[in-house]
């Protein structure tokens, strides 16, 4: 879901950390759209007894902000960006995102899940784009048993644009789903169901995650018995 509002100030500041290359070059003809479009692919994996244990994302990144992120990484002059040179960009990336809430909710049974800390992740320059790999381990696993799970990525602050890149299979299943399961998806809504946030609702600071959160497709997977 793209949101078409200007960038300002504070927001830039606050992101500066991910985008700077890009928006140092790009941000004069790009002020009326998010910078960064991320296409995220999740993964949900389950051990053997359907317990949720971790979540796997894939953050796909536009060809633009890839071309300018990369800029000066090709530290031997071979023409190509080894994990080598994509470390940094990766672990600076990787560090921050646990302020951000990882860019996504994942709800079991109404709370929020907690996540060990991120130690398993790749960075990769492919086909003109960067792809960066991460895991999320649950600090518990979480049975799925008599409960409903419900997954959505998105910017807390209406910064970044991400959106599930495989519409057929918007989150992939590693393991298998206990037979009472149902997996469903819901659009986000609209600019025009919700009307145009005044910019300097933006510039005051104000938390905006729940008004982000609405434009996001939220997965649910409800394994709850059917009429709860």
């Amino acid at each position: 879901m793209l949101l078409y509002r200007p960038i300002n100030p504070f927001l830039r500041r606050r992101f500066a950390w991910l985008l700077l290359p890009a928006l140092l070059l790009i941000a004069p003809a790009l002020t009326a759209h998010p910078h960064v479009i991320v296409e995220a692919y999740p993964d949900l994996v389950l051990d053997d007894r359907g317990r949720v244990t971790a979540l796997k994302i894939r953050w796909v990144f536009d060809e633009l902000y890839s071309t300018f992120a990369v800029q000066a990484m090709d530290t031997n002059g071979d023409g190509d960006y080894d994990a080598g040179e994509l470390a940094p960009l990766a672990e600076r990336i990787i560090s921050k995102l646990p302020e951000y809430d990882h860019f996504l909710r994942l709800q079991l049974a109404d709370k929020s899940a907690a996540f060990a800390p991120i130690n398993e992740y790749d960075m990769r320059f492919e086909e003109a784009q960067l792809k960066l790999d991460f895991t999320l381990a649950l600090a518990e696993p979480a049975s799925l048993s008599g409960q409903a799970l419900r997954f959505a990525t998105f910017d807390p602050s209406f910064y970044i644009g991400i959106l599930l890149g495989d519409e057929a299979e918007p989150m992939h299943i590693s393991g298998s789903l206990p037979a009472s399961c149902r997996l469903t998806s819901a659009p986000g809504k609209t600019i025009a169901d919700v009307g145009v946030m005044p910019e300097s609702y933006f510039k005051a600071g104000n938390d905006t995650s729940e008004f982000a959160a609405q434009f996001a497709e939220w997965i649910t997977i409800d394994c709850r018995p059917t009429g709860e």
